[in-house]
């Protein structure tokens, strides 16, 4: 079992992995852009939508606010990346946007991370000790035979997959908990890690033993997999969040901020 110091120094750990200047990566970061305080806060001065910023999307989330789905949607039609293009299709669908362009979308790129053969691009050494500033040698031959940029195909691994994913269960429908459950088995941790994200904010009783049993699968990630639980409204899942989680305020925060529908502990916005 582990307490909260535990847990920070897990996190910790965790974070210095992701956040590795030399992969040129970032882990669900937001690039949110600076506006004017006197403009729309949705559109910038020339009238052109934005990008949303974090906040923004919280708050749409939080409040259920449908007054923005038509903004949303033009947001979607003029995005060219596929990680905001597919949480643009995932708000949409949660707020009851039922055109089958966006769910198709959704499912799509989510199969495609889910499927995905791409190695890690992580090295270890003989001693398997994480090495900064190397990558795994198959992960190179993949990037060369699949013709992709090592930098995407590192972004995709550990940014852009996961997100997907946790997508996938922000958009509310739960024809996507196969899906999901597909992508525990994922050979990239981070993509697993997003999996039981999803299943929380999902909010399906049938995620409760899947993310039980992955966290145990992964002791040493298990603190932060079973935060998901809190954001399944059922004693069985609140009480096996006491299993991994020793700290009884840490659980009792998530449990409010599950009822606020604040997701801020299991879903990460990455905005390309």
């Amino acid at each position: 079992m582990l307490n909260q110091k535990s847990i920070t120094a897990i996190l910790v750990l965790f974070c210095i992995v992701l956040f590795d200047a030399n992969f040129r990566s970032q882990h669900y970061v937001i690039e949110a852009e600076e506006k004017d305080n006197n403009s729309n806060p949705l559109s910038s001065q020339e009238g052109i939508e934005r990008k949303l910023s974090e906040k923004e999307i919280i708050n749409i989330i939080k409040n259920n606010d449908v007054s923005k789905i038509g903004i949303i949607k033009k947001l979607f039609e003029n995005s060219n990346e596929e990680v905001t293009k597919t949480l643009y299709a995932a708000i949409l669908w949660r707020l009851g946007e039922r055109e089958n362009l966006y769910w198709e979308y959704l499912v799509s790129k989510s199969i495609q991370a889910v499927e995905s053969d791409m190695p890690s691009p992580y090295f270890y050494d003989d001693k398997v000790e994480f090495v900064r500033g190397k990558h795994n040698p198959e992960f190179l031959d993949w990037c060369a035979r699949n013709n992709v940029d090592i930098p995407l195909a590192t972004t995709r691994y550990i940014c852009i997959y996961p997100a997907i994913i946790e997508y996938l269960g922000l958009s509310g429908d739960k024809r996507g908990l196969n899906i999901i459950i597909r992508a525990l088995e994922s050979k990239n941790l981070h993509i697993v890690l997003a999996a039981t994200n999803a299943l929380g904010i999902l909010n399906d009783n049938r995620g409760i033993d899947y993310i039980i049993n992955t966290c145990r699968k992964y002791p040493e990630y298990s603190v932060i997999m079973a935060r998901s639980l809190a954001y399944i409204d059922n004693p069985k899942a609140h009480e096996a969040l006491k299993e991994f989680i020793l700290d009884e305020k840490f659980v009792e925060s998530l449990k409010e901020d599950a009822e606020k529908k604040d997701y801020g502990f299991v879903l990460y916005i990455f905005i390309e």
